[in-house]
């Protein structure tokens, strides 16, 4: 059964069947081979719950399956646990370089612990840290690692936001989603342009960022995957410009869009930020109950 539900891309309930029959090493498998489709299709939080349901003694002998963990976490907000599986990351690579020779995987896998550390501090208010960590991490990388890097480069725009930096946040940005578009992957790159049109919010360039959110939008309504992750931040965005244009009812529907796909496959911080402009639009409105009740649902599940 489990075969067969593989076969036919029922991944998450392959990896249901084979946790059941208590078939880990093969729980591992299948997922280290899943780990960059996940992320291409914003399924973050699905693929977080799936690299959890792999006991350690497994996860150890695929250092990859760390990598992802430790960036994961990180994008949904989970911090600490962050911290705890990177330094198993670490401690890891170390007994595995004393026991081998320092082979083009073992190099490769060193390289993606320094993006995974790099990704890690993105979230702290270390901008130096996090670009000395992202030169090295990207100067190790292999070229093929296309996903790796446009993590890194998702994470290294928002370090350049949190700093106060905007508009080299859009420079690597534009630059991230070229690089994805090369690679044909178009779920990172359709990423990058929803970034880009957050980004454009924050310079005040408005128009720029609608097109930016309604070109997004309008791709993923045109394709088979959902892409819930991206589609989730360009309603966001769309939703806090068309507050700003006084577009109430518009904004209020893309923001609820947003929310009912961040809460699934987001993380908090976009979640968060979509619940204080939908309350704001509410208030707006006239609605304080409607906006008392947003907030209080994002605390809910925010927790």
């Amino acid at each position: 059964a489990a075969l067969w539900l593989e076969q036919h891309g029922f991944i998450s309930e392959t990896v249901r069947h084979l946790r059941a029959a208590e078939a880990f090493s093969e729980v591992a498998r299948l997922v280290e081979g899943q780990l960059e489709q996940a992320v291409v299709h914003g399924e973050f939080q699905t693929l977080l719950q799936w690299l959890e349901s792999i006991p350690e003694n497994e996860a150890k002998l695929r250092p990859r399956l760390y990598v992802f963990r430790v960036i994961m976490a990180a994008w949904v907000g989970r911090l600490d646990e962050a911290d705890s599986w990177l330094s198993k990351l670490e401690a890891n690579l170390e007994s595995l370089e004393d026991s081998n020779e320092a082979t083009t995987e073992a190099l490769s896998l060193r390289a993606e612990a320094w993006a995974a550390r790099a990704i890690r501090t993105a979230f702290t208010d270390d901008l130096a840290t996090t670009t000395k960590l992202s030169e090295r991490a990207l100067k190790l990388l292999p070229p093929e690692r296309l996903v790796v890097r446009s993590a890194l480069a998702a994470s290294l725009s928002r370090a350049y936001l949190m700093a106060g930096y905007p508009r080299k946040r859009v420079t690597t940005l534009i630059e991230a989603r070229t690089l994805a578009e090369s690679g044909g992957l178009t779920g990172l790159a359709l990423l990058f342009h929803t970034l880009e049109g957050n980004a454009q919010i924050g310079l005040g360039k408005l128009e720029a960022a609608a097109w930016h959110c309604r070109e997004v939008i309008r791709v993923i309504a045109a394709s088979a995957e959902p892409y819930p992750a991206q589609s989730g931040l360009a309603q966001m965005s769309l939703g806090i410009v068309l507050g700003e244009w006084n577009q109430l009812e518009d904004a209020a529907t893309h923001l609820r869009q947003s929310l009912d796909l961040q809460q699934y496959q987001g993380n908090p911080y976009s979640f968060v930020e979509s619940s204080l402009a939908l309350a704001r639009v509410q208030q707006a409105q006239n609605d304080g109950p409607a906006a008392w009740q947003t907030l209080t649902l994002a605390e809910r599940v925010v927790g």
